[in-house]
Parts: C-alpha cells; sequence; structure tokens
C-alpha cells in the first residue's frame, strides 16, 4: 500500500459487507475494507455514525493489534477517522485500541506511525483521563521523533498529537517541552508546509498558554516573526492558529506584546477580526492589556466596527471575545468616550466571568 489516501471510485458502499471482509477475509482484503470505511467516514458525521453503528469497532481493533502488512495503519486510519466526535472516542479507547496504537507509533513504518498518531491525537481529544493514560503510555519520544525526523504529514500529526495532549495540562505542557518540543515546533513554523506551520502553531499555542517561561523560550526560538508570517499569508484556518499562538505569547507581558506589535501583526490581526474571528479578537485584546498606546493603534487601525458586529453576534463565544477586547480597550479614557459614543457602552457592564480569558 503506497498510500493512506482517499483515491477510490465514489460507488455506492456495502457497509455491512465491508464490515464481514474486516472479520473474515484475507489481509489484502481487510485493509481494503479498512481503506473504503475511511473513503466513507471522509464525507461526514452521518456516514461515521452509520460505519459505527454498523460494528466497525471491533473488527478494527482487532485488525489493529493482529493484521499483517499494510493492514493494521489501515484500521488506525479509520479508527482515528471515527475518532472524531464522543462518545465514539470513549467506545474506541475502552476496547483496547491504545496499547496497539503506541505500539505502532514506536515501532511502525512511517506511514503507521503518522496513522496512529493522527488517532491517538483524536482519541485524547478534550479528556483529561485519555490523554493522560496515551502520555503515560510512552508516546513523547517516538511522537518528538516522528515531528524531527518525519516526512511533512508525519510532523503534521506528530504536531497535533502533542498540541492535544497538552491542551489541558500545564503538568503534561512543561514535560513535552522539557523532552525538547518548542525548538522543532518553531522550525516547523519557519519551514513547513502550510498544513505543518497550522498544526506547529497550534501545538505552541497550548505549550505557551499559561507559562511565562514557556512563553519566553518559544520567543526567543524565533517564533513571533513566522507566526506573524502565517497570520498574513496563511489560509483562514492557519491564520486563527497563528492568532491563538499571539495571544498566547502576548498574555501577561509587555515585552513580548511590544514586540508581536512590532513584528506588524496589528494590520492582519485586524484582517481576521473582520471575518469574525475569536482568536483574533483574543490577540488584540492580549496585546491591548495595561498599554494604552497599543491600545490606540488598535482602535485607530479599525477595530472597533467589526468588534460591534462580533457583539452583535448570536455565539455566545464570539461575543464574550469581542466584549473582553472592548473593555480592554475601554480601561482608557479616551478609548472608552469612543467605544461608548458608538453605542456600546453595555460591553463594559459583561459579568467579570465573560473576560476570564483575558
Amino acid at each position: 500500500m503506497a498510500t493512506l489516501q482517499n483515491n477510490m471510485a465514489p460507488d455506492p458502499v456495502d457497509v455491512p459487507s465491508l464490515i464481514a471482509l474486516l472479520k473474515e477475509g484475507t489481509e489484502a482484503k481487510k485493509e481494503e475494507a479498512a481503506l473504503k470505511l475511511v473513503e466513507l467516514c471522509f464525507k461526514g458525521e452521518e456516514q461515521r455514525t452509520e460505519v459505527f453503528n454498523a460494528g466497525a469497532l471491533q473488527p478494527l481493533v482487532a485488525l489493529l493489534k493482529e493484521g499483517s502488512g499494510w493492514a493494521p495503519a489501515a484500521a488506525a486510519h479509520a479508527l482515528g477517522s471515527l475518532a472524531t466526535s464522543e462518545p465514539r472516542r470513549s467506545q474506541i479507547f475502552s476496547a483496547g485500541a491504545l496499547d496497539p496504537l503506541v505500539a505502532m507509533l514506536k515501532e511502525g513504518s512511517e506511514v503507521a506511525k503518522t496513522q496512529a498518531a493522527n488517532a491517538l491525537g483524536n482519541i485524547a481529544y478534550d479528556s483529561e483521563e485519555r490523554s493522560a493514560q496515551i502520555f503515560e503510555a510512552g508516546v513523547l519520544q517516538p511522537l518528538l521523533t516522528l515531528l524531527k525526523e518525519g516526512s511533512e504529514r508525519a510532523k503534521e500529526q506528530a504536531a497535533y498529537a502533542l498540541g492535544k495532549l497538552s491542551e489541558i495540562s500545564d503538568e503534561r505542557s512543561r514535560h513535552i517541552a522539557k523532552a525538547g518540543a518548542l525548538q522543532p515546533l518553531v522550525k516547523l513554523l519557519k519551514e513547513g508546509s502550510e498544513g505543518v506551520k497550522q498544526l506547529a502553531a497550534y501545538a505552541l499555542s497550548h505549550l505557551a498558554a499559561g507559562s511565562n517561561e514557556r512563553s519566553t523560550q518559544i520567543v526567543n526560538a524565533g517564533a513571533i516573526q513566522p507566526l506573524v508570517t502565517l497570520l498574513k499569508e496563511g489560509g483562514q484556518r492557519a491564520k486563527e492558529m497563528a492568532a491563538s499562538a499571539l495571544a498566547g505569547l502576548a498574555a501577561d507581558s509587555e515585552e513580548r506584546s511590544a514586540q508581536i506589535f512590532s513584528a506588524g501583526a496589528l494590520q492582519p490581526l485586524i484582517s481576521l477580526l473582520r471575518a469574525g474571528s475569536g482568536d483574533a479578537a483574543l490577540a488584540l485584546g492580549k496585546l491591548a492589556a495595561d498599554s494604552e498606546e497599543r491600545s490606540a493603534q488598535i482602535v485607530s487601525a479599525g477595530a472597533l466596527k467589526p468588534l460591534i458586529m462580533m457583539i452583535k453576534s448570536s455565539s455566545v463565544g464570539t461575543k464574550m471575545a469581542a466584549s473582553a477586547v472592548l473593555r480592554c480597550l475601554g480601561k482608557h479614557k479616551a478609548l472608552k468616550a469612543q467605544i461608548e459614543k458608538v453605542g456600546m457602552s453595555q460591553a463594559f457592564k459583561c459579568p467579570t466571568s465573560c473576560f476570564h480569558r483575558l
């Protein structure tokens, strides 16, 4: 199997027959069946639910554990495709996927390692219990090796998995940084494909969060300029990840905020804000904090109109992000008057809980 990418004809798929092949077919047929299920899963949540409810889990885990050749990597690909929502993630984890995925990450081919990293990242999502068990199973060093030495796709998935594992744990973030992840992640920001840069920014945003020490290390490694470049030139999702990372780096630091501002982040953040980005709002709020000069420049660059539009949004998260920035800007008397002039005085009345992210 040269690749695990979807290149099969879009014929109607008989899911029960594919699952029967997973159980009873030859290794080649099992691999083919797993990849056809991956193709189906790529079509959307309805199809993923169909595949899962038809009984794919146990035969895929069995193939992961006992298959030969490329079949286990195909099973990992399928499980990663299914592990995109609860309760499927927890069911995949409970079905015994962890140990064979970790073994694949350590000992498989590069393609297999890449699929294992993706599946483990998806399974870890939003679960401290699963993330802790995955981390304790010994994934850090093989992920770092993949991050440094793998193909572009492998580096992308290693960065993704490291980001997921650091997302809700400062302790794991410390371990990941101490093990040497920061320099290769910053290197990927400078040299990788856009997909790699996006996921490197994603990982760095979580590693920076809540840590002055790690944020300083990331900045000293040279992250600011490539993040600003990604903010200017990347696709929409890449820009969001860059804004999130810059917000983390700017937090609670006048020096880092000044560096980010001097690197030219303001205009691309305003452009992203006009697209309704909560991450851009978060970054601008961090940059505005305790600096009347930067706050005035943010207002002069045209932040108020998109912030007002975001306040009027139906999304609670978007309202909160915009309100938080307006509150930061409104700490300064002249700017508060401008905000009140356009009818946004209610932004200053939002409960304190709305602003905990800033």
